[in-house]
């Protein structure tokens, strides 16, 4: 086990999202973390999907900021627990 992942989200036959990532160190750490990581990007995506008027697709700023922004948090409640 690894920290390595990628995924591809095609939107239509015009679109298609991919995100790759390798998450620094090995073993289960590592890979629970590319999980949690990849996770929080595919809630990102689908929340700004949901709320986006029309057929206009989320920015991939505005994806990176939304994932940050909860994976910052998370981390921050596990360092205060």
């Amino acid at each position: 086990m690894d920290g390595d992942f990628y995924d591809f989200f095609r939107h239509d036959d015009q679109c298609l999202d991919v995100i790759v990532a390798d998450v620094m160190g090995k073993g289960v750490p590592a890979a629970l973390l590319a999980a949690a990581t990849k996770s929080n990007f595919l809630e990102a995506l689908c929340h700004l999907i949901a709320v986006s008027r029309g057929d206009r697709l989320p920015e991939p700023k505005e994806i990176v900021t939304l994932a940050h922004a909860d994976m910052v948090r998370q981390l921050i409640d596990l360092e205060s627990s």
